[in-house]
């Protein structure tokens, strides 16, 4: 009863969303830190930032919309992946992005598709060992070398960009993810994911 509960407002807080506020009033700056960038160049004029985890299934549909969007606009979008963990543990899978920025960046795209591709479903979706045997399938996927990745992983490490990841999503207002910020502009969720292109097209067309 209680994991049904739990599960039940997870799902409720992952597709919750502000609507007396879109968040496009307010102006932020998030901390940017190169070494977590999972698509594009540092250089790229339009930076997007994600705020979620790989539980989510909003946040899955979101990052889809976004890596689109930079696939569309290639050298011109960087996208950064920040850890807002709701789903319990979910932590497992940004340790486990943690640790592959640590051994080969050049995967991390490629395991974030994977890992959101074969999150666990149902019941086995909060369940520590489903979740750590779909990251290892998802590792191996992306063509990462699995005892690297594992060589790499690091609890306290993670547990410090979660902390602050989610400090900065919330002082930005979001009341649930995904939260995503465009060049300073603070984007709800959108259903269709135009919100997201619209705006990256716009501040393109800016520079």
């Amino acid at each position: 009863m209680m994991r049904s509960l739990l599960a039940a407002l997870a799902i409720v807080f992952c597709a919750t969303a502000a609507l007396a506020n879109t968040g496009r009033d307010m102006r932020v700056v998030p901390v940017i830190e190169t070494a977590r960038m999972v698509i594009g160049p540092a250089t790229a004029p339009v930076t997007v930032v994600i705020y979620g985890d790989l539980a989510c299934p909003d946040t899955r549909r979101a990052w889809g919309y976004l890596r689109a969007d930079a696939a569309q606009h290639p050298g011109e979008v960087r996208v950064e992946f920040k850890h807002v963990v709701v789903h319990r543990n979910a932590e497992i899978g940004a340790r486990y992005l943690d640790a592959i920025l640590v051994t080969d960046p050049s995967k991390a795209a490629a395991f974030v598709d994977a890992a959101f591709a074969d999150w666990p479903p149902g019941e086995a979706a909060h369940d520590a060992a489903a979740i750590t045997a779909a990251m290892d399938r998802a590792a191996a996927g992306a063509g990462l070398d699995l005892a690297a990745v594992h060589a790499a992983l690091d609890v306290d490490r993670t547990a410090a960009r979660i902390e602050a990841d989610t400090a900065e999503h919330h002082g930005f207002l979001f009341h649930g993810i995904p939260g995503v910020v465009i060049d300073g502009t603070r984007i709800w969720d959108e259903a269709g994911g135009a919100g997201y292109s619209d705006l990256i097209d716009a501040d393109l067309s800016a520079h």
